[in-house]
């Protein structure tokens, strides 16, 4: 087959080779109808710039505006994906996703999508048979395409660790705080994970341990969401989206919460600013660096061999000491209330009652618990009896009179 030239292109569409070369490079002093027109001939003779299989020209594709601010996520994947573009000395064009119109125009190799509306990729494909990487978007089984790859950050095994990390220090009660309201609407990783590992639990419905839709939600109300939850014996937080997370962290030292002595925190998507706090707060932080190599290595992928895959990268989970094991409130009179327990059935040597509490008979803590009870006449001594052998039995009435 015989390889198109700019040549071609110039004689079909009717212009100069030089005007060819100027559209094809980017270049200004063309007009707007004659790029389009040229272009329109460029497609239509499948001219590529992948000559020899080499991605050259990467369109990098951001949400609308309304849907995100330029800052923390958003921000910091753009700028990992231009200094990886920049190492390899390819060129971009960065465009929002309600403009792809415009890229009519323009001459690349393929797109890498920093947008999550699902509709992205039909858009996409309506318009351009070219390669598309997604990043941090659920595959959709129902489009089938060697032309479409996603690279991911794998939340669902980094939820579970999280959860197993927190079960195996005690937490029974955590609860997930999240600051949008489609990250339960649209069922989100994050929240399918957490919503399914407490199923497995037998917690038979996991929305309680939520708290949803902060962000839209006065500081005052997710400061009462919030003491709720602690008064319905949470004992540790997830905080979702480092967007948020200084809020709801805010909000959780504004109770007065012993951290991590009554409460255990983890915030999804730790900013570095946590790690030097008073308690620094273990986080879960997004690998940027590897999610743009990933993308770009994949893009390349496609372009040269036509093969597409998902790619799923682990977070990295940076534990400090913002958790802990579960906080169990020692019950002062616990010896005392299994002592009265264990005498209810009957007088009992010193040394037969400490061995059934697993106490020494005369460990401190166990001493004096004997002498205050002996001392409100809630116990009696036998007199005949002295020491490890002697006969300890309970006052009936002094504890009649104790429990009215």
């Amino acid at each position: 087959m015989k390889k198109i030239t700019s040549t071609d292109i110039a004689r079909l569409a009717g212009c100069s080779q030089a005007t060819v070369s100027k559209v094809l490079n980017g270049k200004p002093n063309v007009s707007p109808e004659m790029r389009e027109h040229v272009m329109k001939h460029i497609r239509n003779l499948d001219y590529k710039l992948k000559c020899k299989g080499e991605l050259k020209r990467v369109v990098i594709i951001l949400p609308s505006p309304q849907k995100f601010r330029l800052d923390g996520y958003v921000a910091a994947l753009l700028n990992a994906i231009i200094y990886t573009l920049f190492l390899k000395k390819i060129r971009m064009e960065i465009i929002q996703e309600d403009d792809l119109d415009f890229l009519h125009s323009h001459l690349f190799d393929g797109a890498i999508s920093i947008s999550w509306e699902p509709e992205l990729t039909t858009a996409w494909f309506e318009h351009f048979q070219l390669p598309l990487v997604r990043i941090n978007v659920p595959p959709d089984p129902r489009i089938i395409e060697n032309m479409l790859g996603y690279v991911n950050m794998d939340s669902e095994r980094t939820v579970k660790q999280l959860m197993d990390r927190l079960y195996s220090l005690g937490h029974r009660k955590i609860f997930l705080l999240t600051p949008d309201a489609f990250e339960i609407e649209k069922r989100r990783t994050r929240y399918k994970t957490f919503y399914n590992y407490l199923k497995k639990h037998r917690i038979s419905v996991p929305e309680s341990r939520c708290i949803f839709n902060m962000r839209s939600c006065t500081p005052a109300e997710n400061l009462i969401s919030v003491k709720k939850a602690v008064s319905d014996g949470a004992t540790a937080f997830i905080l979702v989206d480092e967007g948020y997370a200084h809020e709801s962290y805010k909000i959780i030292r504004n109770l007065n919460l012993s951290i991590p002595k009554k409460i255990s925190v983890i915030c999804w998507g730790n900013n570095n600013i946590f790690q030097f706090g008073e308690t620094s707060i273990t986080g879960v932080t997004i690998d940027y660096s590897a999610l743009s190599e990933n993308a770009v290595y994949l893009l390349e992928e496609i372009l040269k061999n036509g093969k597409h895959k998902n790619i799923y990268i682990p977070f990295n989970i940076v534990e400090r000491n913002s958790i802990a094991p579960v906080f169990r409130k020692r019950s002062k009179n616990k010896l005392h209330d299994d002592i009265i327990n264990q005498l209810l059935k009957g007088p009992m040597l010193r040394k037969d009652l400490a061995d059934v509490l697993g106490l020494q008979p005369y460990c401190g803590h166990f001493c004096r618990v004997l002498k205050q009870m002996f001392m409100t006449n809630t116990i009696e001594y036998h007199p005949e009896s002295t020491g490890k052998s002697r006969l300890i039995r309970l006052n009936i009435l002094s504890v009649a009179d104790e429990q009215k």
